[in-house]
């Protein structure tokens, strides 16, 4: 069955139980959409060698989180608009909404936390098989596990998930709890951000005109609010750099591990230069640093360094360092 724009819309209102219909169409219009983002909102842009392979494998996680955030924001806009006062409104979210916003990004946050976990994990396996003469380097071959992208899927359905594809992962106790707090907390910051963006924007509109709850009126404030299709520069940089930032806590979780430093005694820093980068962070491209020190220490941990930063790490084994040295490459001693 076709559906077109307003009956979608409508829908999202009046007929809860055709929501995997109406997801799957908004689904298609994101992807048929010029966004006002320079990098389309279905990619997860990630520097490194492997980098192209974990965008692919987290870019659905990302689209779903972002679907969710776009889908909660409609009702509870409706909601805010049916008061008579909506700026005396102390939350956006109601209680029910919160905890879907923090279970979406439980299960994103997963995914991309174990997923970077992986790739340790991999990275150790294949640099041994190199050693023994089994095959050869590859730089490209991290996730070859994941056929298909891991579904964001709630923490401890998804730690059996990948230790089935990664038997050797190590994942620690308290991991679901660790998640579902940490998420609920993006949840409650988010919440309070679409507030005060919501309300500012009513009050905005009411000084040229009034503002109903007419579909038409919720959808253009939505836009204005970054988290509609047509502009989700918001819900962008809330999903994007959760993951992202996930993802590689994962990752440097894993490199913690007494045998993986052992492995893996340094570890090189991965942007993406191609203008868009932070310059700092840049300058830093290709280099190399001591397993002792976290990556997030040599990134930064400000929000200037960490809203949609693209920047990565990959852990080097000490027979890539080995070489890496004798060509004249040098370890970092400071940050």
């Amino acid at each position: 069955m076709t559906i077109d724009r307003e009956t979608m819309l409508i829908a999202l209102f009046e007929a809860p139980e055709r929501a995997s219909e109406i997801a799957a169409y908004i689904a298609q219009q994101m992807q048929a959409t010029t966004f006002a983002e320079p990098v389309p909102t279905d990619q997860v842009a990630l520097a490194g060698p492997d980098g192209r392979r974990a965008a692919e494998l987290l870019g659905d996680a990302k689209r779903k989180g972002m679907l969710t955030l776009y889908y909660l924001a409609r009702r509870a806009t409706k909601r805010l608009l049916s008061k008579k006062r909506p700026q005396s409104a102390q939350s956006f979210f109601d209680e029910d909404e919160l905890q879907a916003l923090a279970d979406s990004l439980a299960a994103t946050t997963a995914t991309a936390n174990l997923l970077g976990r992986s790739r340790i994990r991999e990275r150790a396996e294949q640099a041994e098989l190199v050693y023994q003469g089994v095959r050869e380097f590859g730089e490209h071959d991290t996730f070859q596990a994941f056929v298909d992208p891991p579904q964001p899927i709630p923490p401890e359905n998804a730690i059996n998930y990948f230790q089935r594809l990664v038997p050797t992962l190590n994942v620690p106790g308290g991991f679901v709890n660790v998640i579902g707090e940490q998420a609920f907390t993006m949840a409650a910051a988010t919440d309070l951000a679409m507030l005060n963006t919501v309300k500012a924007i009513i009050a905005d509109t009411l000084e040229t005109g009034n503002v109903t709850g007419k579909v038409a009126d919720i959808q253009d404030l939505l836009e204005r609010a970054g988290v509609a299709p047509r502009n989700p520069q918001y819900s962008e940089a809330v999903y994007r750099t959760n993951m992202m930032e996930s993802y590689n806590n994962g990752a440097q979780e894993e490199l913690d591990d007494p045998l993986m430093q052992e492995f893996f005694p340094a570890w090189q820093y991965h942007s993406i230069v191609d203008g868009r980068q932070r310059p700092e962070h840049g300058a830093r491209n290709d280099k190399l640093y001591p397993s002792s020190v976290r990556f997030d220490e040599v990134r930064g941990t400000d929000a200037g360094d960490v809203i949609n930063c693209r920047c990565t790490f990959s852990a080097v084994s000490k027979y890539e360092l080995r070489d890496l040295l004798a060509a004249g490459a040098k370890v970092e001693t400071q940050w």
